[in-house]
């Protein structure tokens, strides 16, 4: 992906990362905790943020990274605590907790990721370097890329 951006000049990437590169802990993590990937998931997460660092500092990729934790929401296949309770409960199955069940964790529902993503987005597209256009500009932009013909003049329209 990277390799492409950098090929096409693509110069703004949002990359979706795991809250896992920085490993277990009972503290909570920081952005700039530690990364400690305790499994090959977390690693290569962990070596895409740093080719992701890699390609920003040598060909200008700006970049913005979200760590996601875990993600639960209405439809989801894979197993977790939330999903197997929400099957279980559906089938008015009994929940088993295992030992005292006081082991917390942090939860992203889908729409929120989404919401995240999407200000990333605006962050990253928003940062005062969008060119001003002038309308003859664009119209030989449009006019080189599609090879029409055009002609400049000027109108005067008092009802615009």
């Amino acid at each position: 992906v990277l390799e492409a951006c950098r090929r096409n000049r693509i110069r703004r990437l949002v990359f979706l990362s795991t809250l896992t590169v920085h490993g277990a802990s009972d503290a909570p993590v920081a952005e700039d905790s530690p990364m400690v990937p305790r499994h090959p998931y977390a690693a290569s997460k962990a070596a895409a943020e740093m080719m992701l660092a890699t390609y920003a500092r040598s060909f200008g990729i700006a970049s913005a990274t979200l760590r996601a934790t875990l993600i639960a929401g209405e439809g989801q296949a894979e197993a977790n605590a939330v999903s197997d309770f929400v099957r279980i409960a559906r089938r008015n199955g009994t929940i088993e907790i295992y030992g005292p069940g006081t082991h917390s964790r942090e939860w992203l529902h889908p729409e929120d990721l989404a919401r995240a993503v999407a200000r990333a987005i605006d962050r990253l597209c928003d940062n005062g370097t969008k060119p001003n256009l002038a309308r003859l500009t664009i119209a030989r932009k449009i006019a080189a890329t599609t090879l029409a013909m055009w002609k400049a003049e000027e109108v005067y329209d008092p009802g615009r």
